[in-house]
């Protein structure tokens, strides 16, 4: 939602954002949004904008189906008119089943980029990845995928401890297979955008604001309050740093990447790291 408030407040000339919703606990997609969009963080566009607001149009659908589940109808117009794609769709639980994240992360990387393939209009596809580091790959990546298709429940749960051994955990396996799979997308004009850990708007926006008080914005503020004393990682090292990105940054660099890429020839995909580093930690 921060992206979509960001490409209404600042690029006019934008016609139209598909924005691709799931039904949820019987609230459908539009329903989803309506929510989204009343909220205070796009109170700026309902004072000064609020024609933009008509510039989006709900896309009901699921990345775990093919064609994502899109109606005929509404497929033939986002194929036919889309020109820019920014793929953000995953799962980031880190103790995820592996079929579910597998499902999510890499068959739903799949599935986008065979979308894109058939859309002539487009310029870009920005991928959004989250950094990880892995050292070596277990096994062939459409190997994997068909094997959890015939494992049941069990089995793979078996498989699923020894990659959290060997990769930290089942996100970031699965988020490393889904940067193998994106090597389908030769051929279209395409970033890997990778940012590390995003935290909450610093300045574009509503300073301090977050969508959910939950993952590191919950541990912020149970510091804030003194329920706990000090960052739980520093507890183990103090030396260590969390390197923490504010949304609207990586928001900002999301754009300004695949402008980049829209205006400028790459002979392989390029990859762009959104990261303070040991320079601004």
């Amino acid at each position: 939602q921060v992206l979509i408030e960001k490409l209404l407040r600042s690029l006019p000339g934008i016609a139209t954002i598909f924005v691709l919703i799931r039904p949820l606990k019987g609230s459908s997609g539009v329903s989803r949004w309506q929510d989204i969009e009343s909220t205070v963080f796009f109170n700026v566009i309902r004072r000064k904008f609020p024609e933009r607001l008509r510039k989006v149009v709900v896309i009901e659908g699921d990345i775990t189906e093919d064609d994502f589940g899109i109606s005929s109808v509404n497929l033939d117009r986002v194929l036919s008119e889309t020109s820019v794609v920014f793929h953000c769709a995953a799962t980031v639980k880190f103790n995820d089943s592996l079929k579910n994240s597998s499902e999510l992360n890499v068959k739903g990387v799949t599935r986008m980029i065979a979308l894109c393939h058939r859309m002539p209009k487009l310029t870009d596809v920005n991928k959004l990845l989250t950094v990880c580091w892995l050292s070596h790959f277990i096994a062939g990546t459409l190997t994997l995928l068909q094997v959890l298709e015939i494992l049941d429940d069990s089995q793979i749960d078996l498989i699923s401890g020894d990659i959290a051994k060997s990769h930290m955990n089942t996100y970031c396996f699965t988020k490393y297979l889904g940067e193998i799979v994106f090597r389908d997308a030769a051929g279209l004009p395409t970033v890997v955008f990778r940012p590390s850990i995003i935290s909450s708007v610093w300045q574009d926006g509503i300073p301090g604001w977050a969508d959910a008080f939950q993952g590191l914005t919950a541990i912020i503020g149970a510091m804030y309050a003194g329920a706990i004393p000090r960052f739980p990682m520093l507890s183990v090292n103090p030396k260590s740093i969390l390197d923490v990105v504010p949304v609207d940054v990586v928001t900002n660099m999301m754009i300004s990447c695949a402008s980049y890429r829209m205006n400028y020839h790459c002979e392989t995909i390029p990859v762009f790291h959104c990261c303070s580093s040991d320079l601004n930690p």
